[in-house]
């Protein structure tokens, strides 16, 4: 309590005791802000319920930094409907998105997932509102001002200054580093004495070793381990600290002549938007980084030595020894997992952890044999993989593919044949009957619409012409004058139906006129009109209840030939030029394979002739690529023998 304001904290993930997500509830007498949103690889259901109580009376939700431990939660939330204002520094909103990515891909690569997908993520990130640091964000309606500043540790990272008018601040800060980095700056303190500081304890009994040491450290053990022809796998986050490491061994690699041989690598499902994401964020980093950028004018995260690597086939081309910066901190999903099994058995290679994994987990495992100084163990662990289908059950999954497929396009068929009985008016039973019948009325209706124009026109130049003139008598009082001879009455219908009876006995369906040529009504494309025409010409009611509102086409014939060597928009078709390229498709060489390129036994299977039957076009998954090739994800026992750990954390 201060004054008149009533301050209440309720955490609902990251207090104290608890390694988990972070996540609070801050409520300034009737204000409710979400102070992150954070979660994990357990994907604890009963935290996103809590959440969820409040979810429609929360006013604002502030993200700090751009890892899964501050926004993991907040597609699943948004899809369970939190729809209040979301803010994040412009960086922590590109890379958040991105972190998402690797996350889901990540899970999706070991089993099937379905918390959530890319489209979840999407509409989440669309509630997101980006600021910049000191962005007054006002809540009129709860009077309560939200201000963003640099907390270090992470590219766009921010603790939040929030104030009631007329009372003390409130300063939320978590996860960071009051010391300047290679492309950080440290904390601002721009605050004094708040009212109420949040924050978190995780290193509170952890003194770091100064920065030039940590890094001397770190820069000769992998010089150690690849001088021995071992690897080093550093186990990081997708787009945190990833960019620090990243950007100082980046340096390293040009200034030391004994990693010039040793490849390094950054590796997550979306490495190459990261760095591209670091690059148009300079003016959020240090002045070293900018200056550096002004001067020399080319930007200092586009690396010379860093390759940029998305799937473990890219990695293994990649000339050893590495050095690979993979993502997951927890190593329970990820590349740092799928590496791990086959990395940490050759007693060779280290192992490197930036940060103290969540407990009861495979990063924690090593992190608790690098404080303990132990290697050469060896421990059995469940392992999650997605492989390739082969024989039988790649048989029986085509299989069903094709039954699907044959489904599917049955539907299809089925509901264009319906569309098309609806768009014409006709019922399945009698669409036949109808069509003759319509087509008829229709050439009735042109022909005669067409004759009566023409009379119309007709009548009118004749009047114009052969009228009598007398002068100070109207011409109406001629034309019904008993002097002026009148030609002989014919009924305008019977002249009419003669000239269509004409027309149609010459099986023409071109439109006569007396003053401009013969027109050709070929367009391949069908008018339509309403069915008061039919009503007109014969059609009875009850066939027009039946048809209800469709309509019927004006110029319905018959140009099949035309339609056939002609594409939508009438151009010409000249079939030999298609059938030329197939023919010259038919000898297309295959793929050379790289003199340097070692066969893979892990490579996705291939369909032996002999295997296949009958003929192929009716098997149309033949043709697989390494996206779309049928998986199935297994879990199999692995016993690995430990290599060497150590720690490098700020």
């Amino acid at each position: 309590m201060s004054g008149k304001q009533n301050i209440r904290l309720l955490p609902l993930a990251g207090a104290a005791g608890d390694d988990g997500p972070y996540c609070f509830l801050l409520m300034i007498d009737d204000c409710k802000i979400l102070l992150d949103c954070g979660w994990d690889d357990r994907f604890d259901l009963k935290y996103i319920d809590e959440i969820m109580k409040y979810c429609y009376s929360i006013d604002a939700v502030l993200l700090s930094h751009s890892d899964r431990a501050h926004l993991g939660a907040l597609p699943l939330l948004v899809k369970k409907g939190l729809r209040c204002p979301i803010y994040a520094t412009v960086p922590v909103a590109n890379l958040g998105k991105l972190v998402m990515y690797d996350w889901m891909n990540s899970h999706h690569n070991i089993e099937e997932f379905d918390v959530f997908n890319l489209d979840e993520i999407d509409a989440a990130w669309k509630s997101i509102i980006p600021i910049n640091y000191n962005q007054r964000i006002n809540l009129a309606h709860r009077n309560v001002i939200c201000r963003a500043f640099n907390s270090g540790h992470s590219l766009g990272g921010a603790y939040w200054r929030i104030t009631k008018t007329g009372e003390e601040a409130i300063i939320y800060a978590v996860a960071f580093n009051h010391r300047k980095e290679w492309h950080l700056n440290a904390m601002t303190y721009d605050f004094y004495r708040p009212h109420l500081f949040i924050m978190d304890s995780t290193n509170s009994l952890y003194t770091a070793p100064r920065r030039k040491q940590r890094d001397e450290s770190l820069v000769k053990k992998i010089v150690d381990t690849a001088t021995n022809g071992g690897e080093v796998m550093i186990v990081t986050d997708t787009a945190g600290r990833s960019l620090e490491i990243a950007f100082f061994l980046d340096s390293c690699w040009s200034a030391i002549n004994d990693l010039k041989t040793t490849s390094l690598v950054l590796m997550s499902n979306v490495a190459a938007s990261v760095v591209d994401h670091a690059k148009m964020h300079i003016d959020w980093m240090n002045k070293t980084v900018a200056e550096r950028f002004e001067t020399t004018a080319q930007n200092p995260f586009k690396f010379k030595h860093v390759h940029l690597v998305h799937r473990l086939q890219d990695l293994d081309r990649l000339r050893s020894p590495k050095v690979v910066l993979c993502s997951q901190m927890d190593m329970e999903s990820g590349y740092s997992y799928e590496l791990f099994s086959n990395f940490v058995a050759d007693p060779r290679n280290a192992l490197v952890l930036t940060s103290r994994p969540r407990a009861n987990t495979i990063g924690h495992y090593f992190y608790q044999l690098a404080q303990d100084g132990a290697a050469g163990a060896s421990r059995t662990f469940n392992i999650r993989k997605r492989i390739f289908l082969d024989g039988p059950e790649l048989e029986e999954h085509r299989q069903r593919a094709a039954q699907k497929h044959a489904v599917e396009q049955e539907k299809r068929l089925e509901k264009f044949r319906k569309e098309q009985r609806l768009y014409v008016g006709a019922s399945s039973s009698d669409e036949s009957e109808d069509e003759e019948e319509i087509a008829k009325a229709v050439d009735k209706y042109i022909i005669e619409t067409d004759v009566r124009n023409r009379k119309r026109k007709r009548k009118h130049e004749v009047r114009k012409h052969t009228q009598t003139v007398i002068p100070g008598i109207s011409v109406k009082l001629i034309e019904e004058s008993q002097f002026v001879e009148k030609p002989k009455e014919v009924s305008e219908d019977e002249e009419i139906e003669a000239e269509v009876e004409e027309i149609r006995k010459s099986k023409s369906r071109r439109v006569a006129t007396d003053d401009i040529e013969m027109q050709n009504w070929d367009n391949p494309f069908d008018l339509y009109f309403r069915h008061h025409v039919l009503v007109y010409y014969g059609m009875g009611k009850s066939d027009v209840k039946k048809k209800k509102r469709a309509g019927f086409p004006m110029f319905s014939f018959d140009n099949d030939k035309r339609k056939m060597n002609t594409s939508d928009y009438g151009e010409p078709i000249n079939p030999e030029i298609f059938q030329e390229k197939q023919r010259n498709d038919m000898f297309v060489p295959a793929p050379m394979q790289r003199p340097d390129e070692k066969p893979d036994e892990d490579k996705k299977p291939t369909i032996k002739d002999e295997e296949t039957d009958g003929d192929e076009s009716d098997k149309p998954l033949l043709g697989f690529t390494d996206d779309d090739w049928p998986t199935k994800c297994i879990e199999e026992q692995e016993e690995v023998q430990m290599c060497f750990v150590i720690l490098y954390s700020e």
